[in-house]
């Protein structure tokens, strides 16, 4: 008699469904992964503008001087060593401008998780938690003169010292020389030791590296040496003692007339 409506697909019609999702998600994924990537970058060029203009603030109530490698040379007299404390301890950012999500996926990577502990602030002060972060801050040429002199001493530079702050690196995606697992608050624009200092790294952003420069500008620069992304040559890099042989990107013209 007049059979009803089917109520159960056949194995073949199971089949054929499975298919095309299975080919819809490989045509999918990797769309939605290039998408998930550039969210990615978006948010640490957020982070990076960030903590360009924090830099330009605390140069502002501090003389036009940017925050230097050694805390007893700090402008204002306070006891900051890392870049990120100073920064920090006065609010000019907060503790997550510090953290790159695209790092989230390389687990075990250190970085903040949670608001820093502040402690000692009517004398030296302790900030814990934000010494090693995903972005590193150029100590050679912005916070002392070792781009110069090659050695960790001198003042920290000042504005109008600055011939190019739109070609000269602020702040930049940087890991731990030694420790690839953690950020340095440091990165170096020379060949040489590595010990409690960092690469500009171009592995996070397949090939590219997030930088904010002096001027509060973001932009990324693609890594001359794909092979090894983490080589300083990645960026050029800074002869010291040698003022005209300096790239521009590591010293700005700090020592140039």
């Amino acid at each position: 008699m007049g059979g009803g409506l089917r109520k159960h697909f056949t194995l073949i019609e199971l089949l054929i469904v499975i298919s095309i999702i299975a080919i819809l998600a490989a045509l999918l994924l990797p769309a939605l992964n290039q998408a998930r990537r550039s969210a990615l970058k978006i948010s640490c060029a957020g982070n990076l503008k960030a903590n360009g203009q924090g830099l330009l603030f605390y140069a502002d109530d501090n003389k036009e001087t940017f925050p230097s490698f050694r805390e007893d040379q700090m402008p204002n007299g306070q006891e900051l060593r890392f870049w990120t404390k100073a920064l920090l301890f006065y609010r000019y950012i907060s503790w997550k401008t510090l953290v790159d999500k695209a790092l989230d996926d390389e687990a075990p990577y250190l970085q903040p998780r949670s608001a820093p502990t502040i402690t000692g602030t009517d004398g030296p002060i302790s900030i814990q938690g934000v010494s090693y972060t995903g972005y590193g801050y150029n100590y050679g040429a912005l916070g002392s003169e070792q781009a110069r002199s090659g050695t960790w001493n001198g003042n920290s530079a000042s504005l109008r010292s600055i011939k190019h702050p739109s070609k000269m690196y602020a702040v930049m995606d940087c890991r731990d020389g030694v420790t690839l697992n953690r950020g340095s608050s440091n990165v170096l624009g020379k060949w040489g030791s590595l010990a409690n200092s960092g690469y500009a790294d171009a592995i996070r952003h397949r090939g590219r590296i997030n930088i904010v420069f002096v001027d509060g500008s973001v932009r990324e620069i693609l890594s001359s040496n794909q092979l090894n992304p983490y080589d300083y040559s990645a960026l050029g890099y800074v002869n010291y003692g040698i003022d005209y042989n300096c790239d521009f990107g590591w010293t700005g013209g700090r020592w140039q007339n």
